[in-house]
């Protein structure tokens, strides 16, 4: 990807060690093209502490690889709880670019016994579909990569 794109770094947070749902941050950048680059996801099944950590280590690098421009931004889920822990999130990288992402519409659904996406997730995806259909994303190559594609056609 080219060093001059805009970059932003999202995260999905989840808090259940070694099981369950995996906090996700994905890197992408856009060139003057409108060309999409996906160049670096990192994700794991972290308690709070250690996921914490491993998003201000990502924001650490981040920042020293492109001059402390890439925007940060953290899922904020619904209702007071959702409010106050992204605005902690937001607390604990004070001096990095992070923004609130406020999501609403249920995270998942059950079809048949199967956990699936739900409304919110499919909401924030579909613009990146749309992307990828019309041939304006790239991905880096990198040693996520197998993760990453098997969880987006999952």
């Amino acid at each position: 990807a080219p060093i001059d794109a805009m970059r932003v770094r999202y995260w999905d947070r989840a808090a259940t060690p070694g099981s369950g749902c995996y906090t996700a941050g994905v890197l992408m950048a856009r060139d003057r093209f409108g060309i999409f680059y996906v160049e670096h996801v990192i994700r794991g099944q972290w308690g709070p502490l250690e996921r914490d950590r491993v998003i201000e280590q990502i924001a650490e690098r981040d920042a020293r690889l492109y001059r402390n421009e890439v925007l940060i931004y953290v899922e904020q889920e619904g209702g007071s709880g959702g409010k106050e822990v992204a605005g902690q999130m937001i607390s604990n990288l004070s001096g990095f670019p992070v923004f609130r992402d406020v999501v609403s519409g249920t995270k998942f659904k059950t079809t048949g016994g199967e956990k699936l996406p739900g409304e919110a997730k499919i909401v924030r995806a579909m613009p990146l579909a749309a992307q990828v259909e019309a041939g304006n994303v790239r991905v880096v190559r990198g040693p996520w990569n197998n993760d990453y594609i098997e969880e987006l056609c999952a």
